[in-house]
């Protein structure tokens, strides 16, 4: 699997994921702004409370998830505007240019009315987030399909301090970089484990209702760990072709590496004696 990922990571070195133009409204503290960037590094200048993380939380909701703050819907309308927002893209994939769109419509909050969606449709009361991707309506899930994207900020110092959940928090970020179904997998996990907590809290023994339960989480706990292992290999194996290329790097060279019992058990054994012993 190692030598597979070198392959994908060589095959890849070439291939940029970028956004050629972003528009935003109503977002945050912005009625409206669009910025145009190439290929390269960008760097935002600027004094403190003018906007600066608002609009690389409008760039983070371009992929799955509640984005850089996981903020509610209700916290992402601009204050004194209709409670709409909109972010549309342009952005570069492996798989060429597609125009992404995702925002709200107003009515989520009192006293707001009017808007438009960001391809320009009227919009109607309503508080879920929409996703558009070349204009076709799809779920946030479908993001993954097209953008990978991580983030890593000041406020994020607990992934180092804290407990082990927020650092499997953020490796699952990254996962979704190579194996976008990775987040409905996950998300079956949780949806499971919180249904076995449930029954066990409220004094259920039903045998037939626990082992259904368990075995989804065994299953798609295997598969997590599957994924988990995979990105790993990959980053490492990259890191491998970085050092290569740039021997004289002053960045430090990194290995990585996981530790958990279902990832020592499928490094000798196959996903289904995994399953069983979990």
């Amino acid at each position: 699997m190692l030598d597979q990922c070198k392959i994908a990571a060589a095959t890849d070195l070439d291939r940029r994921l970028w956004i050629g133009r972003i528009a935003i409204t109503n977002f945050r503290s912005y009625v409206a702004a669009e910025i145009e960037a190439g290929p390269g590094p960008v760097v935002l200048l600027g004094q403190n409370g003018v906007g600066k993380t608002n609009l690389l939380e409008a760039i983070s909701l371009l992929a799955p998830g509640s984005g850089l703050r996981r903020a509610s819907q209700d916290e992402l309308p601009r204050i004194g505007g209709a409670g709409d927002w909109a972010v549309a893209a342009q952005v570069n994939t492996r798989s060429g240019v597609i125009d992404i769109g995702t925002g709200q419509r107003p009515g989520s909050s009192p006293g707001n009315r009017g808007g438009r969606l960001p391809d320009g449709e009227p919009s109607r009361a309503g508080k879920a987030r929409i996703v558009r991707i070349d204009g076709e309506t799809e779920t946030t899930g479908a993001l993954a399909r097209h953008v990978e994207m991580v983030w890593l900020t000041p406020a994020m110092d607990g992934l180092f301090t804290g407990p082990a959940s927020d650092r499997r928090r953020f490796l699952d970020r990254l996962v979704l970089c190579f194996d976008p179904r990775h987040a409905t997998i996950s998300a079956r996990f949780e949806r499971a484990m919180r249904q076995r907590n449930r029954l066990l809290a409220d004094g259920a023994r039903s045998g037939a209702l626990l082992d259904g339960l368990e075995m989804q989480m065994a299953e798609t706990g295997v598969a997590i760990a599957a994924a988990r292992m995979t990105a790993v290999a990959a980053l490492g194996a990259m890191a491998g072709l970085r050092r290569v290329r740039d021997p004289t790097s002053p960045f430090p060279w990194f290995a990585l590496a996981l530790k958990g019992r279902l990832e020592d058990g499928l490094a000798t054994a196959s996903a289904t004696e995994v399953e069983d012993s979990y």
